[in-house]
């Protein structure tokens, strides 16, 4: 059979990042405007203008696309194509350059702590803090920890930004294992979390992930 479309193929309009956007984190999403006429979307990413080589090439149904772990400092190139059985059409080409990176290590101000633990009058409670004295614009974020308790499935660990926007780490993980040893946070870690067991030596995706955070001054 034929098919026919009512109206041309039209390339796709990018809208963000913006053209020529400085300063972006290390992990972000492309956007363009949905095109009525699509069945996919294929888009391509290169640090050359020219795309002599590409750093992705990814085919989407969607009208966005995530992208992680991109190198601090570097300019990169985008643009998308809108297929659909007729053919395709290019979008524009844009650019957009991410923030440098420079890794700082903080550490809590008030620990080693003692944990408070629940009893039959409420929710036992442990708050520590971590003051970062320098205003940066957040690329990535790792969180090391460092726990003794017995039975970590009693425990959630939570993060909480300067915003009070909070994420939970780990939650009621560990059956009646011990100990957080050397545990690593990272939202583009391989494994989660969830599939981890005690001591939990290594690095893993959080329960929650905080990588909306990345952007933002600190």
């Amino acid at each position: 059979y034929t098919r026919f479309y009512s109206n041309p193929i039209q390339s796709a309009t990018l809208t963000s990042p913006a053209d020529a956007a400085e300063n972006q984190a290390a992990s972000l999403a492309l956007a363009w405007m949905e095109e009525p006429e699509a069945n996919s979307y294929r888009i391509e990413l290169s640090t050359a203008a020219n795309f002599p080589s590409r750093t992705l090439a990814e085919v989407t149904n969607n009208n966005t696309l995530q992208l992680n772990q991109l190198e601090g400092g570097t300019t990169y190139y985008w643009r998308v194509f809108v297929v659909n059985s007729c053919g395709e059409m290019q979008s524009e080409t844009r650019s957009f350059t991410t923030a440098p990176i420079n890794c700082y290590s903080y550490s809590s101000i008030d620990t080693p702590l003692p944990l408070q633990d629940a009893s039959a009058s409420g929710t036992g409670i442990t708050e520590a803090t971590i003051q970062v004295v320098d205003d940066l614009t957040l690329i990535d974020l790792n969180v090391k920890v460092r726990l003794t308790h017995t039975y970590v499935s009693d425990l959630v660990l939570t993060l909480i930004n300067p915003q009070g926007e909070e994420v939970i780490l780990v939650q009621n993980q560990g059956a009646s294992g011990n100990n957080f040893t050397d545990t690593v946070f990272d939202a583009e870690a391989d494994s989660s979390i969830l599939s981890a067991n005690p001591p939990f030596t290594g690095t893993y995706r959080p329960k929650q992930d905080f990588s909306s955070w990345y952007g933002r001054n600190v």
